[in-house]
């Protein structure tokens, strides 16, 4: 748990990363060994470590609600963090006794390279893939109830409405005035606004809904159901001074027309039969009327519509 998944629940947790890195698990029996073979030089160290591993799970050990382990037994990351850097002193003692100080740089590249790795995940996958640990969902309904007119009813058709409520407090310190909360299918009035959640299954109203949706935005019913793996722009959309300076509303904005793009091109790559031996047809541009032209005959002889 503490290198592979972290707690097992969602909400504490880090995707598939654990708390501490891989390369950490040579630390910590690095640190043991180094507590069991100085065990009276550091005697006071000794003992804390031993007390607060002791002490640290009593917490969790005493709860009988759930099974998290991140708050109730944070005590645990004091012993495991000394430990962690006791084995750490430990292999640099070792290598400059024995004069192999190139291993210990090497050592800390490969820890910086983890490190990154963390970096990567943090900023890029981690805010893609668990968003939902930070209720987002909740977030995104809760400010659109706050954005409508308050004269207009607004129907909300959501699992569980006590955590609804508790959350869109916190968030925005409005009252839900004018909005009905429950967890069933039925239909609405023409003149109220509905917002369903995807977890209820009402698939009549979701798919009335799913065509209005279409018609006003002009996509196929096909790019709502799809299910692509979103990914982060990259470790260099992160770092550009360029994109910094845009604002966080239209570089969203941005993103979101670039997963659309490279959603409708595999669609296009998916429905079309490609030749093999495809090559740029040689078509001077002086011996037709625009590059348009010149781009459907380049089509044409590619079998692309």
């Amino acid at each position: 748990m503490l290198f592979f998944e972290g707690d097992p629940v969602s909400v504490y947790r880090f995707s598939d990363h654990g708390l501490f890195y891989l390369i950490d698990i040579l630390l910590f029996l690095g640190g043991i060994i180094y507590l069991i073979l100085n065990s009276k030089k550091i005697k006071n160290l000794s003992i804390l470590v031993i007390l607060l591993l002791l002490l640290a799970p009593i917490g969790s050990s005493l709860s009988n609600i759930g099974t998290s382990y991140f708050f109730r037994s944070f005590l645990l990351l004091i012993p495991l963090l000394i430990i962690l850097g006791l084995g750490m002193y430990f292999l640099k003692e070792i290598l400059e006794k024995y004069n192999k100080k190139i291993i210990w740089y090497f050592f800390l590249i490969v820890y910086l390279i983890f490190f990154a790795r963390f970096l990567t995940f943090y900023f890029i996958r981690y805010p893609v893939s668990s968003s939902e640990n930070n209720f987002l969902s909740e977030r995104v309904v809760s400010s659109y109830v706050s954005r409508i007119d308050k004269n207009r009813k607004v129907y909300l058709k959501i699992v569980n409405k006590e955590s609804f409520v508790n959350l869109h407090y916190f968030y925005n310190d409005m009252l839900l005035e004018n909005v009905s909360i429950s967890s069933d299918c039925s239909l609405i009035d023409n003149q109220g606004l509905a917002i369903y959640s995807s977890v209820l299954e009402c698939p009549d109203i979701q798919k009335e809904y799913l065509n209005q949706l279409a018609d006003v935005l002009n996509y196929p019913i096909e790019f709502f159901t799809r299910n692509d793996e979103i990914f982060g722009m990259g470790i260099s959309g992160l770092f550009h001074r360029k994109l910094q300076s845009v604002n966080h509303k239209n570089l969203k904005r941005i993103h979101a027309l670039i997963y659309i793009r490279s959603f409708e091109i595999s669609k296009l790559l998916t429905g079309v039969d490609l030749i093999d031996n495809n090559t740029i047809p040689d078509l001077p541009i002086e011996q037709y009327e625009n590059p348009l032209e010149i781009a459907n005959i380049t089509r044409a002889s590619w079998h692309i519509p």
